[in-house]
């Protein structure tokens, strides 16, 4: 929805920092795969949901996505820095090798 309008420049302005210069087209397909992948996927399960008597039927199919893109959100604000230095799930090793060969 609108919100995508913000998180694909964003997550193109992090892999910036997080990526190698033969990597970045590598991450930018999965972005995009992983982003017609998931409307697939969520399209298909909140079908399933609809069909369902249990859990109030329809309404289950926005509580579900709903619930996992808050557990997305949660996870990203864990684990997700702007920059390697930031990270503290990283080491140094991988921090120095990310500054040589990222480009800037």
């Amino acid at each position: 929805g609108i919100f995508e309008g913000f998180l694909f420049p964003s997550l193109f302005g992090l892999a910036k920092y997080w990526t190698t210069k033969s990597g970045t087209s590598i991450v930018a397909v999965s972005v995009e795969a992983g982003e017609f992948s998931g409307i697939i996927i969520g399209q298909w399960i909140s079908g399933v949901l609809c069909e369902q008597t249990w859990g109030g039927g329809w309404p289950m199919a926005y509580y579900l996505q709903a619930g996992f893109s808050f557990a997305i959100v949660i996870l990203g604000y864990i684990f997700i820095t702007d920059h390697p230095e930031k990270n503290r799930f990283i080491s140094k090793r991988e921090v120095e090798f990310l500054n040589k060969e990222v480009e800037q």
